[in-house]
């Protein structure tokens, strides 16, 4: 009797080493750090976090993350409860069954159903450049 197992394409694996070679900062499930982070990429964040979190790159935050803490990245999505102010210069994008509780400032927005949001949403370049050209770049 012959038995098929499903196994990746080379494609899927080159893409999903690819993936995981782009992240620089991984937090897990589990995991509850307080401060400041600066990250030079990419983050990924299963855990809890108190402070405040700087990205060049983008910050992805899953179901089981907490956060408390002012966030600023390239592009932002999340899936959990945030307490804290966003800057993404360019998306935020924010997926059931995310809560956020602070002001966004961004390019793009995109929004699921079920997402709750309580705060103020700024949106645009003449703005985000007016708003932020003072701060030094990360």
């Amino acid at each position: 009797m012959r038995h098929k197992f499903p196994f990746a394409s080379a494609r899927e694996v080159k893409k999903t080493e690819r993936d995981r070679s782009a992240i620089e900062l991984y937090i897990g499930k589990g995991a509850h750090i307080q401060g400041t982070f600066r990250v030079r990429g990419t983050a990924r964040i299963d855990g809890y976090v108190e402070g405040a979190i700087e990205a060049d790159g983008d910050i992805h935050l899953g179901k089981d993350a907490v956060i408390v803490a002012s966030i600023q990245a390239e592009n932002l999505s999340a899936q959990a409860p945030i307490r804290g102010d966003i800057v993404a210069r360019k998306v935020v994008e924010l997926r059931a069954p995310a809560t956020l509780e602070g002001s966004i400032h961004t390019m793009r927005f995109f929004i699921e159903e079920g997402v709750r949001v309580t705060g103020q949403l700024t949106m645009g370049e003449t703005e985000f450049r007016a708003s932020h050209d003072s701060s030094p770049p990360l």
